[in-house]
């Protein structure tokens, strides 16, 4: 009876000091250090690309392709901070005299790829509203608002992007063993690790103009790529990746009552050193 309770007693003062001592714990952190994306152009925004009468609707189906070269930027100002992370700065033998607290970051815009969308929007008095959805390297949805005239109309769109890209990163994975009235031990090896699919939001605003069979759309969206690193690790990457802005301007021109076709330019920027344009044609048929 008395060794049962002298278990018992050994046990309950190794949970009590477990907090205390950090007894056999294993932490794992993947610094990152560097990273390599592709990023495309958002979704163009537009709005109905035409005159609408009160209380009228127009639904559009849209096919394009863009088409551009292909080049890597890369970004230095990137700042990761350790920090932030404090079962690693808190673990015997950290020092952020062996941390690389800087990024190195590559943004690749890539072509060719080819989208397509469906549109619909609703025109009140003078506001319109409306809800697209297609497929971009994966597939959206944005809501617009805005009004439209008899030559010119302008708006701002909302929306949400799922899509394939590649993203790789890297950097030193930390190892924290803490033991049972020991020192703590780090140890310190080079990972890597990918993921293809990214999540993010985009808003932004256009404005077309339409005279006759002639129209001519500008519009410009906004998003931030979304990383989506493993679950595998604990990462440590506390820095935002770069927004990335797209201009668009495309002329258009109705055949008929249903068919337009299009043609125009695009820009991808962000901190880039340098413009990134291509251009995207294609064609709309109006139901």
């Amino acid at each position: 009876m008395s060794e049962k309770l002298g278990k018992y007693f050994l046990i309950l003062f190794g949970l009590i000091l477990m907090p205390l001592t950090g007894c056999g714990t294993v932490s794992t952190y993947g610094y990152v250090e560097r990273f390599e994306m592709d990023v495309s152009p958002a979704p163009e925004l537009r709005g109905a690309g035409q005159y609408l009468k009160d209380d009228s609707s127009s639904v559009r189906l849209s096919a394009h392709v863009n088409m551009g070269p292909s080049g890597w930027d890369t970004r230095f100002s990137l700042k990761n901070n350790p920090e932030s992370c404090r079962g690693l700065v808190t673990c015997d033998g950290y020092d952020t005299l062996y941390i690389d607290r800087y990024v190195t970051g590559e943004y690749d815009v890539a072509y060719p790829y080819v989208t397509a969308s469906l549109d619909y929007v609703h025109k009140f008095n003078l506001f319109m509203i409306g809800v697209s959805g297609g497929l971009d390297k994966g597939t959206f949805v944005d809501a617009m608002l805005g009004f439209n005239t008899r030559y010119f109309e302008i708006g701002a769109v909302f929306g949400m992007w799922v899509y394939a890209r590649g993203f790789k990163y890297s950097g030193t994975e930390f190892e924290c063993k803490k033991g049972f009235f020991t020192d703590d031990e780090l140890n310190q090896a080079p990972f890597w690790d990918s993921n293809g699919s990214g999540f993010s939001f985009f808003y932004g605003g256009f404005v077309t103009a339409f005279v006759g069979a002639f129209s001519l759309n500008a519009s410009f969206d906004i998003y931030r790529p979304d990383p989506s690193f493993s679950d595998n690790d604990d990462i440590v990457a506390e820095f935002e990746f770069p927004l990335v802005q797209t201009w668009y301007a495309t002329a258009g021109y109705r055949i008929n009552r249903n068919w337009e076709l299009r043609l125009g330019a695009v820009n991808v920027t962000s901190k880039f050193p340098d413009m990134h344009l291509s251009f995207n044609g294609g064609f709309s048929y109006y139901l």
